[in-house]
């Protein structure tokens, strides 16, 4: 009989049966099949030891190879780099802090570089002495600088996060910071100065002793002229009115005023500033060529200038711009007179926030990034009296 005949016949007598029928066949089926030999449970529980051992075996062996071949790109990746042993030894901690499955990503990620520094000291902190973590920070620091994660480049502090990528190891030493913590904003800000910035850590000196916990998160703001800085970071240590937080490479930007926009006309010079200009040969090089041109409107920080050359957006230039006297409400006196010869030459660096074309000449909008509060409630000074009619009239 072939098979389909037998499918047939089988699936037809099936269909012939009661439920309970169909049971008591299925539980014939089982009461007589392998699995009620005596040998059956045992050789299956054999089997599947020997499978467990197989796959732990197998499992364990991939394991090995990839953390040999992980070893031995890191390595690898040491010797390309130029490190000591010791230095070796130093990275894998650092990796081994930042939680890195991958060692050597140490190598490449930035980030992970610096969470796992900064945890290292940490841990150093509390097994050693201060000067052996001093000894650590600096091997750390140089250690950053041979792997290539050298500080942002950018250029002065006050630049827009449009240009550059903004990190907490640009704000310099001695300038005033705001803290506020993330968990219980209501306990208001505290005022606080840098006192230390390397690459590794930020400290800061409050007026008072604080009680601040290690990895407390706090938020901190920086003011700097008509701009701030906001980064959260998180607390290393504190020890009375020294504090010292994480750095932050997730800093953001805001620009906190709005200024007006005055049409004027001042003679103003400009040079081209970047920071790198290839030369011909060692003799060939002269500082920057000042090219004279109009400003045509003014905006506290901001410029708009017509020039003679073309920029880009992004480009840096040299601004030379003379500032009218504050002239009294009343003109005819001897204030007026005495006053009448301080002029003064406002020069900083910019950067080129737009441009356009007008013909032969080139309409650049220029943000200077170099000012200070006082600089910058100068040029708004300056501003305002532009717009004032009866000065415009006197220009």
């Amino acid at each position: 009989m072939s098979c389909s005949l037998y499918f047939f016949l089988s699936s037809g007598l099936l269909l012939t049966l009661t439920p309970r029928q169909r049971w008591e066949a299925l539980r014939r089926t089982f009461e007589t099949g392998l699995i009620t030999e005596p040998w059956f449970i045992p050789s299956a529980l054999v089997l599947l030891f020997v499978l467990l051992v197989f796959f732990f075996l197998v499992s364990y062996n991939r394991s090995q190879e990839h953390r040999r071949l992980t070893n031995q790109l890191f390595l690898d990746m040491a010797e390309r780099r130029g490190l000591s042993p010791h230095e070796c030894l130093i990275l894998l901690g650092v990796a081994n802090a930042a939680g890195l499955k991958q060692k050597s990503e140490v190598f490449t990620i930035e980030k992970a570089f610096d969470r796992g520094a900064a945890k290292l000291v940490q841990i150093t902190l509390a097994g050693k002495s201060a000067d052996e973590c001093k000894q650590l920070q600096s091997e750390l620091s140089f250690l950053r600088e041979k792997l290539g994660f050298q500080k942002q480049p950018g250029g002065p502090v006050g630049t827009s996060a449009q240009s550059r990528k903004l990190s907490s190891r640009q704000i310099p030493v001695g300038r005033k910071l705001l803290m506020t913590r993330r968990k219980n904003r209501q306990s208001g800000d505290i005022e606080a100065a840098v006192v230390l910035n390397s690459d590794i850590e930020l400290t800061v000196e409050t007026q008072i002793p604080l009680k601040a916990m290690p990895y407390e998160y706090w938020r901190i703001r920086y003011y700097f002229g008509a701009s701030v800085w906001e980064f959260d970071t998180m607390v290393a240590r504190c020890e009375g009115t020294i504090i010292v937080l994480n750095h932050s490479d997730n800093v953001r930007y805001i620009n906190r005023r709005r200024f007006l926009r005055v049409p004027v006309e001042k003679l103003a010079f400009v040079a081209p500033f970047p920071f790198i200009t290839p030369l011909s040969s060692n003799n060939d090089w002269q500082p920057p060529a000042f090219v004279e041109a109009t400003i045509t409107e003014l905006a506290g920080p901001g410029l708009r200038i017509k020039v003679p050359i073309e920029f880009n957006i992004g480009d840096r230039v040299l601004v030379l711009l003379r500032l009218d006297p504050e002239k009294p409400a009343v003109p005819d006196t001897e204030s007026y007179h005495a006053k009448e010869d301080n002029t003064k030459m406002v020069q900083d660096i910019g950067q080129v926030r737009h441009v356009r074309s007008a013909g032969d000449v080139f309409s650049i909008a220029v943000e200077l990034i170099g000012l200070s509060d006082s600089d910058v409630a100068e040029l708004v000074r300056a501003t305002n009296a532009a717009a004032d009619p009866a000065s415009r009239r006197n220009q």
